[in-house]
């Protein structure tokens, strides 16, 4: 699969009236990652700012705009890779990104410690019978799905297609 070209993002919280907008540096091509994303207030004033460009990733903005999660993937957002290292949440606290969870992170945590099989013994069933696109990519929803965010116990909810829930402290 290839991706189509990248535009602009702007992304409204509905109860607070934050903005996200992400802006792509079109100097490097239209499949660039090169940009910056800034977190603007209901004013308009601008909380912060920081040199990434968030691609096609969902954006979910804490109360107070100051941390950010990006959920997904980069080019295909929805779509993943049934990979360990694919990053799946990615979470800002202002410029400083605070936490990483890849898609092996969600599944090794419901592993059993005793056996401890490998993420591919443990993925393989899962998606045997899961509908894929060309490489391989697959919707997210069929894997995992970010239940919730806790924004004030820095906490993200992440169910498995097993039905478990695995909590991630960032």
């Amino acid at each position: 699969m290839k991706p189509g070209p990248f535009e602009n993002v702007k992304y409204i919280d509905s109860k607070t009236n934050f903005r996200v907008e992400s802006i792509l540096d079109k100097k490097r091509g239209d499949f660039s990652s090169d940009g910056y994303t800034a977190v603007l207030d209901g004013k308009n004033k601008e909380l912060w700012r920081h040199s990434f460009f968030t691609g096609r990733k969902t954006i979910e903005l804490s109360p107070d705009g100051l941390k950010l999660a990006l959920i997904g993937n980069f080019y295909f957002g929805n779509l993943i890779m049934p990979s360990e290292s694919e990053e799946i949440v990615e979470i800002y606290h202002k410029k400083k990104k605070v936490k990483v969870i890849r898609l092996g992170d969600v599944f090794k945590a419901g592993a059993s410690q005793k056996a401890k099989p490998t993420f591919d013994q443990i993925i393989e069933p899962l998606i045997k019978n899961v509908e894929s696109y060309g490489g391989g990519w697959m919707s997210m929803d069929n894997l995992i799905k970010v239940v919730a965010i806790d924004w004030s116990t820095n906490v993200v909810t992440i169910k498995s297609t097993d039905e478990k829930e695995h909590q991630f402290a960032f």
